[in-house]
């Protein structure tokens, strides 16, 4: 009749949600770590950056699959000119490079820091430079000045080679980041294997997760 409507894949919720109830065990987080690494290396498969990548925009199924969202989002961020144009569209802009808060030209490592953020904030239970005024231009400055509170800080069972894997994507310059999403993944493998080998069992993790989104 005169009805429009869109069907879509069913999501128990999204990240920002799950990160409510705190912290996420060391290996849920990189296993949602490998899938987000996944599924934004596919978007710049395609030539994309996707540019707005926050906890709000990863979601999460009944399977425990991670799906990323907003693309169309993103190319309003990337069409932002000015400072205050980028403020109407990040709402938190702790997940955000700092090229791209500078409105300078960004690539797929910008992408890295946004993940290295989204990755932090699920092992220590807050954003990144979120310790003070979340106004862009203060966030910024935290950034540039690398006023970061370190991961083992705030929690002090993460494994020293995790904190500096997450340290390395959340560098000021991007030529000290990852180069690209493939080399984020190759060095988070064998602390994801080193997790799953001393972790429970696949059917509890997923359990335990789905029960956190629920709730």
């Amino acid at each position: 009749d005169d009805y429009i409507y869109i069907a879509g894949r069913f999501m128990a919720g999204n990240l920002h949600e799950l990160l409510a109830s705190g912290v996420i065990p060391i290996d849920r987080a990189l296993e949602l770590t490998s899938q987000i690494i996944r599924s934004v290396g596919f978007v710049h498969a395609q030539g994309l950056v996707h540019s707005s990548l926050s906890p709000r925009n990863v979601y999460i199924d009944e399977a425990h699959n991670c799906y990323i969202n907003d693309l169309e989002l993103s190319m309003i961020v990337q069409a932002a000119r000015t400072t205050r144009d980028l403020k109407q569209f990040l709402d938190e802009p702790f997940y955000t490079s700092v090229e791209q808060l500078q409105l300078q030209p960004i690539d797929f490592r910008s992408e890295v820091y946004s993940i290295g953020a989204i990755v932090y904030h699920m092992l220590t239970g807050v954003a990144p430079f979120s310790d003070g005024d979340s106004d862009l231009e203060s966030v910024l400055r935290r950034k540039i000045s690398n006023q970061l509170v370190q991961p083992r800080r705030l929690n002090p069972e993460l494994p020293v080679a995790l904190e500096k894997l997450v340290l390395r994507t959340l560098r000021a310059n991007p030529d000290e980041r990852f180069p690209d999403v493939a080399a984020f993944e190759k060095a988070l493998k064998p602390l994801l294997q080193a997790q799953q080998a001393g972790g429970s069992s696949l059917i509890n993790r997923i359990r335990d997760l789905l029960a956190r989104v629920r709730a």
